[in-house]
């Protein structure tokens, strides 16, 4: 068996968990855990095909929603008696992220003129999508605007990933199963010890690159979901206009706007 389908497999039934606990945490019946336990599974994937202009693998191969819908009613039976659902949530939902990072940073490399950043985007997407939909589902903010460490470690995974295969000779084996640790026991970290999103930028310092620390970044709530995306996005961009007019020289756009 191929190491991105163990891996798939691995997502699924741990996204599935996932959703299957917050709708527990929420005293949804059983069907209402099924569908939060799908979404949370095929979600991002679908997000992802789309904007790849691909028809979504889990249309095409049922194979995922027939593993979710199982993994959701076992779950359902399994689970009611549990204590601790926000810890279990959490572990589950941080082993499904990582798996998932590394399926969408590969689903960007195998489609054509996608650069770092899209790779970054792609396996963000496809490790936080299912996951907002869940929690919008039921009502939550979801992880990703109040878990400072999680869209932060898909874009990390996905660029790591994209040099990894591109700029080196090491097995995909290796380095997929090395992002995919990295990126689950610091989200385990995290989660233990409220480890804080650090704003940093590296510069060249002659013929050194200097790492410099500038603060931690608060994710302010507003008075909805949109608004809080948008307050948010909007300072951390502000942020890196202050830095990118410090050093205009070493800013890399990556989009080929002017092809011709």
């Amino acid at each position: 068996m191929e190491l991105l389908t163990v891996l798939n497999i691995v997502g699924v039934i741990a996204f599935t968990l996932s959703g299957v606990l917050k709708g527990l945490k929420h005293q949804l019946d059983i069907f209402g855990i099924i569908v939060l336990g799908a979404i949370t599974a095929i979600g991002g994937g679908i997000i992802r095909d789309l904007l790849l202009n691909k028809i979504p693998n889990t249309i095409i191969s049922e194979t995922d929603i027939y593993l979710s819908v199982t993994v959701s009613i076992i779950g359902y039976f399994i689970a009611q008696n549990l204590d601790s659902l926000g810890k279990l949530i959490s572990i589950t939902d941080a082993l499904g992220l990582a798996a998932f990072v590394i399926i969408g940073a590969e689903a960007a490399l195998t489609s054509k003129g996608i650069g770092l950043m899209g790779t970054a985007i792609m396996a963000t997407l496809t490790g936080v999508g299912g996951g907002m939909i869940r929690d919008s589902l039921v009502r939550e903010t979801p992880f990703v605007l109040k878990e400072d460490l999680y869209a932060t470690l898909c874009v990390l995974g996905g660029m790591l990933y994209y040099y990894f295969a591109m700029y080196t000779e090491v097995p995909k084996t290796v380095y997929s199963n090395i992002i995919m640790i990295a990126i689950f026991l610091t989200r385990l970290l995290a989660i233990k010890y409220k480890v804080p999103l650090l704003f940093a930028y590296s510069n060249y310092d002659g013929y050194k690159i200097k790492l410099n620390y500038l603060k931690n970044i608060e994710i302010e709530k507003m008075g909805n979901l949109r608004e809080t995306v948008k307050h948010n996005v909007q300072n951390l961009f502000y942020e890196y206009e202050k830095v990118i007019r410090q050093n205009p020289g070493e800013y890399m756009w990556q989009h080929n706007r002017w092809k011709n």
